[in-house]
């Protein structure tokens, strides 16, 4: 018997690591992050460069 688990809280967690890694050009103001036993949420708080005109 094999058995594959997917944690609700690793995904999002990856999910906000690998947006990071896309969007070094914003201004990141605020990360949330909440789990309990059933799901996990994941908020990023972020301003565009104004600079770049991003």
């Amino acid at each position: 018997m094999q058995v594959k688990e997917f944690n609700n809280d690793l995904y999002v967690e990856t999910q906000i690591n690998i947006w990071l890694k896309e969007n070094k050009d914003k201004k990141i103001i605020d990360i949330k992050y909440s789990a309990d036993q059933h799901s996990s949420n994941g908020l990023i708080i972020y301003e565009e460069d104004i600079k770049s005109g991003k």
